[in-house]
């Protein structure tokens, strides 16, 4: 900050330049560089000096009121500049070091597949047809904005399998799964109007919906008995449809991050129809985010065939994540399919998505969707078979740790298929203790709201069937305090 004496001599050199200025153009000219304009006034100069020397002070009081408020100097005044805390990687982070100090931990924070010696999971098909792809083929741009077509065919057909998805559709590749729904948070709402997201769900919602100003409205996916319940979803759809006559909702399904829920067959084909009757409120838009859709014990794809009946007032964006789908976490790499039965509304969207990612990060990695195609064209076969050990792996864990859980009487969200069993514990005090108490005692999960996420994908199967156990010590030594 300039001292007093300082200030004055840049003033009076700001006004004498500004003086200057005025002297140089013509009279007709001044009235495009004159702070105050006098209807009569034989003295412009001398006026809009004195006006300017006023309007000089005033900015510069202004300005440095504004360096005592919450305000930052650069950033617009919506910008969240507090620091960004990851708790996951920090977590994890921690857990690592522990482990170096051959200390026993439990790190169950991170959303990857592990296999049982504690290595990354990977997919040799998927490798296969990487190694195979040419140096310069990986390094150059891909030929469109949108993706590789035979990355983005491959992709929806693995999607559609059961030829499922019977009505217009169009895809776009996209940095990751977060990629893709960063990008549809920002379509379709205007500030601060309301968005539906799961209260217990990936904390990544929050962050994004703040990022495009939105307010995050809550739904529970369970009763008061702990059962799936799509009800309280139904019931503040139509709170806030009313209220704004547009709905945008994000369900998480199937094997929903962090409980491990997938919704019925059923469940889907009355929320479809539920939206369909609110045409009269307003237009719903469908956010389904299926990042881990490909480690569904049964059926995994099935419900989608429920799209085809979404009336005129219905879009679905459905977020899909590479990361997961070949254990690729890295390379960062999803896509967008935007579902409608409206063929206009389905090409508007899919151009705003194109023009976003152009304006974001230009297209997204060429190698890895020129091997995705590849491997979907050569090694298929492997690739599914890959994955269904995968499966297999994870389905012996979910078990194991359930198993345990239901033994110890360790309440736990109704968890059907995924990465992800989250310790149910409502109380948020109680929840707070219950990390704590869990970290002190080298047990590494993530808090979120309502409960606590088991990442069962990162665990080994002893692991699995020890850890319910020494939780729920834990848990009751906190609940019954």
């Amino acid at each position: 900050m300039m001292e007093n004496d300082e200030k004055q001599i840049f003033d009076e050199l700001i006004v004498e330049k500004y003086k200057q200025k005025l002297k140089q153009i013509s009279s007709d000219e001044q009235d495009d560089y004159l702070l105050f304009n006098p209807e009569k006034s034989s003295t412009k100069i001398d006026d809009n000096l004195q006006v300017f020397k006023d309007y000089l002070a005033l900015a510069t009081t202004q300005f440095e009121k504004s360096l005592q408020t919450n305000n930052d100097r650069f950033l617009k005044p919506s910008s969240d500049y507090s620091e960004s805390n990851e708790i996951i990687f920090d977590l994890n982070n921690k857990a690592k070091q522990l482990q170096k100090n051959n200390v026993e931990v439990f790190n169950a924070t991170i959303g990857s597949l592990y296999n049982e010696d504690g290595s990354l999971f990977t997919f040799d098909s998927f490798y296969k047809a990487f190694d195979e792809i040419s140096r310069e083929d990986k390094s150059r741009y891909c030929d469109s904005i949108e993706g590789s077509k035979l990355f983005l065919d491959s992709l929806y057909n693995h999607i559609n399998q059961n030829n499922n998805i019977n009505t217009y559709h169009k895809e776009i590749a996209t940095v990751g799964g977060t990629g893709a729904l960063s990008i549809s948070f920002s379509l379709f709402l205007n500030d601060n109007q309301y968005i539906l997201l799961p209260q217990t769900g990936w904390s990544n919602y929050d962050a994004i919906a703040k990022n495009y100003n939105l307010k995050p409205m809550y739904y529970s996916l369970t009763d008061k008995d702990n059962n799936i319940d799509i009800m309280d979803m139904m019931l503040k759809s139509l709170q806030i449809i009313k209220k704004q006559h547009k709905l945008v909702i994000v369900i998480n399904d199937p094997c929903q991050n962090p409980t491990g829920i997938s919704l019925s067959q059923n469940d889907w084909k009355l929320l479809i129809e539920y939206f369909n009757r609110l045409e009269e409120y307003g237009n719903v838009i469908i956010i389904n985010d299926i990042a881990y859709i490909d480690y569904g014990y049964k059926n995994p794809f099935e419900y989608l065939s429920n799209f085809n009946r979404m009336a005129d007032n219905v879009l679905s964006v459905i977020t899909y994540s590479c990361s997961k789908a070949v254990s690729s976490y890295g390379y960062r790499v999803g896509m967008a399919l935007i579902v409608s039965n409206n063929e206009v509304e389905v090409n508007r969207v899919f151009n705003c998505f194109k023009r976003k990612t152009r304006c974001y990060y230009s297209n997204v990695n060429n190698g890895f969707m020129l091997a995705y195609g590849k491997m979907m064209k050569d090694y298929k076969q492997l690739y599914l078979q890959e994955l269904n050990y995968a499966v297999d792996m994870l389905k012996k864990r979910s078990d194991c740790f359930i198993e345990q859980a239901n033994i110890n009487n360790l309440p736990v969200y109704p968890y059907k298929e995924g990465f992800f069993i989250t310790v149910k514990v409502i109380d948020d005090e109680k929840l707070d203790m219950i990390n704590e108490k869990m970290i002190e005692n080298n047990i590494f999960a993530i808090k979120v709201a309502k409960g606590i996420r088991i990442s069962i994908c990162s665990l080994n199967l002893e692991q699995c069937k020890k850890l319910p156990a020494l939780i729920s010590k834990i848990y009751k030594e906190v609940i019954n305090d």
